[in-house]
């Protein structure tokens, strides 16, 4: 009988009042959207280096194992390219289509992450120092399904951490290498 009452206990009174919660907090709407950025001590070309071109994006974006060009020096908005990432169940091949590319300062793109729309503008300028670079983050993703949206306070916060962990190991690669 004492084990009938818990069930019911949660399931009427707990999980209503999680589900809420949640959907207060800001779950529900199934879109996730937010800024990073990094101060760099080097100069904005080498950084924008870092932040464009695959063979170095590989040493700080986690999972991007492959990319199926050589450099996004010369593309133009709509080109698109192929990017492998290692994921939990394996590997997952990205369209990756550019969205806006201004040399040396701007790179945009689009892609799918397990089939949900990612869009990515990274931004790089010296706005106090010649050698100084901040480099800025925004994305965007949206969730689809009532689970996902009423989780998304929670797949938020991962994907910031994420963000903010690729950034510090393009702060440590980029500042290591030679300009």
């Amino acid at each position: 009988m004492q084990v009938l009452k818990t069930v019911i206990w949660i399931v009427v009174i707990l999980l209503p009042l999680t589900v809420g919660g949640m959907v207060l907090v800001g779950g529900g709407d199934g879109i996730c959207e937010g800024d990073a950025s990094i101060q760099v001590r080097r100069r904005v070309p080498h950084v924008f280096t870092w932040c464009a071109e695959p063979d170095r994006r590989m040493q700080w974006i986690d999972g991007l194992v492959k990319s199926s060009h050589r450099s996004v020096f010369g593309m133009e908005a709509g080109e698109s390219f192929t990017e492998t990432h290692r994921t939990e169940t394996g590997q997952e091949q990205r369209r990756v289509e550019v969205t806006e590319l201004v040399d040396g300062q701007r790179f945009a793109y689009r892609t799918t992450i397990e089939g949900r729309p990612y869009e990515v503008t990274i931004e790089v300028d010296a706005p106090y120092q010649a050698d100084r670079t901040v480099v800025f983050i925004h994305y965007r993703t949206e969730f689809e399904g009532t689970l996902a949206k009423l989780a998304e306070p929670v797949f938020a916060a991962q994907l910031h951490g994420r963000v903010i962990e690729d950034l510090e190991r393009l702060k440590e690669r980029a500042e290591a290498a030679a300009e």
